[in-house]
């Protein structure tokens, strides 16, 4: 003889809450992807005279949620008027919400390109130093950026080693570590969950 159980409108609402945060997968709190040579080909594609955009050379690269790391530098291109040169230099950012890696373009003038293309920059440091001294490319301030542009690099079903992001393959995850905390139960869940087992 079949069981009838009567279920109230919170029970169902507590039913379905549970089966969502079972059913969405933890996300990794940083990743480290390693760029591929399809990326390192596209970055070869931006040319200026004989010279062409290129990869610092570091094998792996660690990203965080909110946080720019330098993936990539395009070439560098001679000043025209009042400008003296100017550079376009690749940020990744790590979204975990929207299963996708975000890369930042941002062009930089005079003084910004040596220390940008020098040093190992993050967003920390990158925007203590260009915001500080304002966002300019004329000759009273001719260090600066400003945005060139973006692009997202979509990853299906979250984020695991040996990933590459979906159509383009620029980019391929090799660790993740840590993961979000999934929300705590209520009290009322806990209590259910109790009572019933």
């Amino acid at each position: 003889m079949k069981k009838i159980i009567r279920l109230t409108e919170s029970d169902l609402t507590r039913i379905v809450k549970r089966v969502l945060k079972e059913s969405k997968k933890s996300k990794p709190k940083s990743i480290t992807i390693e760029l591929t040579d399809k990326w390192k080909d596209r970055l070869k594609e931006i040319k200026s005279d004989n010279l062409h955009g290129y990869t610092s050379g570091k094998k792996e690269y660690k990203l965080s949620e909110g946080v720019w790391v330098k993936i990539g530098s395009g070439p560098y291109e001679y000043g025209r008027s009042n400008l003296t040169g100017k550079q376009t230099f690749f940020f990744a950012e790590y979204v975990p919400d929207n299963d996708e890696i975000f890369v930042h373009n941002m062009n930089c003038f005079g003084n910004a390109i040596g220390r940008i293309a020098e040093e190992d920059w993050n967003s920390e440091n990158f925007f203590m130093y260009v915001l500080d001294r304002g966002i300019s490319g004329s000759e009273d301030r001719p260090i600066g950026c400003i945005s060139a542009g973006y692009s997202y690099h979509k990853f299906e079903d979250g984020f695991e080693v040996g990933m590459k992001s979906k159509g383009d393959n620029y980019f391929e995850i090799v660790d993740t570590s840590g993961s979000e905390e999934n929300e705590e139960e209520t009290l009322s869940e806990r209590y259910y969950r109790k009572k019933r087992y």
